[in-house]
């Protein structure tokens, strides 16, 4: 990602620099992995020093090896280590520290070396300058702000002699990338002003691919425009994504929070003003037309900013809204949930009035980690619940990994307003399947819990793709395995009583899933008649029997024939009270 963000400035970087921007992600990448070759490389030689007999030449073997403690005698530590076998891992692996430091010791020419493309030392030279501190500098960062102020996240080497420098961990380049990339490009204007533009055109590209990709079946439209009748003013979107009956309005936001309110200083007006630019004003453009499609009965023209065409939304085709902002910078790890902000007095709008926050990797995240369109329309919805209450804590990947794991079926937990969840390190799955496939390595794909059955209803919803189907699919994301299993359990069971005799082909199941606060409920029957008319007259009376009954505004229909067949289900509907 940070490679195609930063390859259309490579001509005249090099031409002013001397160096492509978008070799810097792979350079750091081969930084990382000489790192950790190396590092393998000192493991491997200090569990093969734990096998040596402790003899005569022991600790002369280890010196040559790796080095010697200077006290006390080498007789003294052949004895001890004899006497006691903790003493002697802990003289192996003590020695072995003295030549630890070489492993994050890199050379003027070993980085040239290592860089993807052609470049002259001399300009490595200047890139490690701006990435360097010396040995004991401390940037002026008093002690006691260190936490908050660290430099190491914007000087990640420390330079040792004028053609050697240390990094403290591989993976650290990746920490804060586009600060590194903003320190070497610090000085020239055309480059900045460029780096900036490029910035908001690759984040809009990449969210409306994204939910393209995500979103198969979709219309996706961006940088679209449109008066508001209530004003008469004509507002411009990022991206409109119009799907079934769902419309989702994401507004790609390429800023960044200023470095001192990253780092915890002057939170007040620099954090303010952030929140304001990053949060509060996408949330405003967002769900400004998210309420003009939802209040809307007829069509709303829009005029595409890049030609000038139009096209026409009829909204009383829109059902759902969803409103996202999505950041290029992962500043939600640096916020509150949305209920925080508002009550903390960082925004002066209510939670309600503000926009789900996600990161542009975070939602690619989503987005290859989900496999159905539904999930990923349920995910953004129930996130967007969730990040305006106070029952879950923790970061984008931890949630999706409870996602994955509940699909977010939380019970009245959620809504009692008496506990709070943490599910901080929740995401390991997760790591292990995203580092291994970067390495290139074999991993299995977390995935959602889903019996064989729902997961195979869900994916015909979706390929037929016929009225309402995103609907319908969302509805059934919201239904968890054991559930599920339930479900398919009273199904066979009626199927049965039917063919038996022993219920009438009339009779049927209805399945509540859920709390109260956000109650689904199924109907299952047994399509009995040959005749397409008889079988829908079934379908509607047993549809609003229950819409009678239960106090809920929307029901899904699922019918079986009464012979078992491949197909998952013989026919879906969605029906509304009223």
């Amino acid at each position: 990602m940070l490679e195609d963000l930063l390859r259309p400035l490579d001509p005249e970087a090099r031409q002013d620099l001397g160096f492509a921007p978008s070799a810097l992600p792979g350079w750091w990448r081969a930084i990382g992995e000489r790192i950790s070759d190396r590092l393998n490389q000192h493991r491997s030689r200090v569990r093969e020093a734990l096998d040596w007999p402790v003899d005569d030449t022991w600790v002369d073997r280890i010196a040559e090896r790796f080095g010697r403690l200077p006290e006390p005698a080498p007789e003294v530590w052949t004895a001890v280590a004899l006497a006691s076998d903790d003493a002697r891992i802990f003289y192996i692996t003590q020695c072995s520290d003295l030549r630890a430091h070489e492993i994050f010791r890199l050379s003027l020419g070993e980085l040239t070396e290592l860089m993807p493309v052609d470049i002259a030392s001399a300009t490595v030279a200047g890139l490690m300058e701006a990435w360097s501190l010396a040995r004991g500098d401390d940037d002026g960062v008093p002690v006691g702000e260190l936490v908050l102020r660290n430099p190491v996240v914007s000087r990640p080497f420390v330079r040792s002699g004028d053609d050697q420098w240390y990094l403290f961990c591989g993976w650290l380049p990746f920490h804060n990338p586009f600060e590194l990339v903003e320190r070497v490009l610090d000085g020239h204007q055309r480059l900045v002003a460029a780096y900036l533009e490029r910035r908001a055109t690759f984040l809009e590209e990449r969210v409306a691919s994204l939910l393209e990709r995500a979103l198969p079946q979709a219309v996706v439209e961006r940088s679209i425009l449109s008066t508001d009748p209530a004003d008469g003013r004509e507002y411009e979107n990022d991206v409109l994504v119009r799907v079934s009956t769902y419309a989702l309005i994401a507004e790609a936001k390429a800023g960044r929070l200023h470095a001192d309110a990253r780092r915890g200083r002057g939170t007040g007006r620099l954090l303010r003003d952030g929140i304001d630019d990053l949060l509060v004003r996408p949330s405003e453009q967002a769900m400004r037309l998210a309420d003009r499609l939802g209040a809307a009965d007829g069509p709303i023209q829009f005029r595409r900013k890049a030609n000038g065409t139009t096209f026409t939304i009829d909204a009383s085709d829109v059902r759902r809204t969803l409103a996202l902002a999505v950041t290029i910078e992962p500043i939600a790890l640096l916020l509150p949930r949305l209920a925080d902000v508002a009550e903390a007095g960082l925004s002066a709008r209510a939670a309600d009035a503000l926009a789900y926050n996600i990161s542009v990797t975070d939602l690619e995240l989503v987005v290859d980690l989900l496999d159905h369109p539904s999930e990923v329309l349920h995910y953004l919805s129930r996130r967007t619940e969730i990040e305006r209450g106070a029952f879950l804590g923790g970061d984008e990947a931890d949630l999706l990994a409870l996602y994955l794991q509940t699909g977010f079926n939380l019970g009245e937990h959620e809504f009692a307003g008496t506990y709070e969840l943490d599910v901080t390190g929740l995401s390991d799955p997760i790591d292990i399947w995203h580092y291994a496939r970067e390495a290139g390595l074999p991993a299995e794909k977390p995935r959602s819990e889903r019996t064989p059955w729902w997961d195979a209803v869900l994916s015909r919803v979706e390929s037929r793709a016929s009225e309402r189907w995103a609907e319908i699919g969302v509805t059934m994301c919201n239904v968890g395995p054991a559930e599920q299993k339930g479900f398919e359990a009273a199904m066979h069971e009626l199927r049965r009583a039917v063919r038996a005799g022993d219920r009438p082909v009339t009779d049927m199941l209805v399945f509540e899933n859920g709390p109260p606060q956000r109650r689904d409920v199924f109907v299952g029957v047994i399509a009995a008649s040959p005749d397409a008319v008889e079988r829908r007259r079934h379908y509607d009376g047993a549809a609003r029997a229950v819409l009678a009954e239960h106090d809920v505004r929307r029901l899904v229909l699922l019918a079986w024939t009464p012979v078992p067949t491949d197909l998952p289900y013989f026919a879906l509907a969605a029906y509304d009270a009223g």
